[in-house]
């Protein structure tokens, strides 16, 4: 055989190779890609939402903040997971409304522990641990008889909205997620002066605060723990069933004991259920101000 025979014969071989290749590709997808799962420890993404996209990824980093969460973490780790299930479908709901993928509901474990009630050393408040300007600027009522950053639905919606802003800035969600720690103003620079483009260049160059060069990895981390606890030792987690509730609306000034009374329920469930109330009346608003009641038949939209 000549040597241009040789090579219209190996050029003919890579064709056909190359179709059957493409062919079987689609339907192998499925298994390479599950494969790839168990072999690297990314887990599973909603491909429906191309936002959704490499948020999950397991790295030394992120391995560092699960060894940490199985071992010094465990006590704060267990709780927070326990509290996850009360919550979750709520904030899945609302996230949902403003495309942001559902992963990211487990950005309130490591901000607060899924605890509305949390404040910082730095005076952030609620769930998602809104400093005072952030949530006044995002509509979340602040004053004497109200904080609005504890109620766990409209804090949801604003940190939302928050959110959505943050990738509208950085078209990438490790980004938004480190600008949500430290601010976009911080991260836009850090982005200039080091000249890359991504979190992970900036983490490699050493460059931002530790807490935000951590807050990522940390992140990342709660959420392969909390898609499979038992495989990472956390077993018999007394987890929460989800709360159940409608919002009602009530007249300002009205008596939260009179109001807990007249919903049958127990003053403590209603303070649960509405941590933002600071006093013992129902929040000054134009026409009325809606409260959280239990509700068996309906969740919270």
């Amino acid at each position: 055989m000549t040597l241009r025979k040789r090579h219209l014969t190996l050029i003919a071989v890579f064709v056909v190779i190359f179709i059957a290749g493409f062919t079987s590709a689609v339907h192998m997808r499925g298994t390479f890609s599950n494969l790839g799962k168990v072999i690297l420890g990314v887990f599973d993404i909603d491909l429906k939402n191309k936002n959704d996209l490499n948020i999950v990824t397991c790295n030394d980093a992120v391995k560092k903040f699960i060894n940490l969460y199985k071992n010094n973490g465990r006590n704060f780790f267990k709780k927070a997971l326990s509290l996850s299930t009360r919550y979750i479908p709520h904030i899945q709901n609302i996230f949902e409304k403003y495309k942001i993928p559902k992963e990211i509901a487990y950005l309130a474990l490591i901000e607060s522990g899924f605890n509305s009630k949390a404040t910082s050393r730095a005076y952030a408040h609620g769930m998602w641990q809104f400093m005072y300007t952030t949530g006044l600027g995002y509509g979340l009522k602040i004053n004497y008889w109200v904080d609005e950053r504890r109620d766990f639905t409209r804090a949801t919606h604003a940190a939302a909205k928050y959110l959505s802003d943050l990738y509208l800035t950085f078209k990438d969600w490790h980004l938004a997620l480190a600008a949500y720690n430290s601010g976009a103003s911080y991260i836009k620079m850090q982005l200039h002066y080091n000249k890359v483009k991504d979190f992970w260049g900036l983490y490699n160059k050493g460059k931002l605060y530790k807490e935000t060069m951590e807050y990522v990895p940390r992140f990342i981390a709660a959420v392969i723990i909390a898609r499979n606890p038992e495989q990472f030792g956390f077993h018999d987690i007394a987890f929460k069933k989800p709360y159940r509730f409608k919002k009602v609306k009530e007249k300002s000034g009205a008596n939260i004991y009179a109001i807990s009374k007249k919903y049958n329920m127990s003053i403590d469930h209603f303070k649960k259920l509405n941590p933002q109330i600071k006093r013992w009346k129902i929040p000054s608003s134009r026409g009325g101000y809606y409260i959280n009641i239990s509700d068996s038949r309906v969740s919270a939209n």
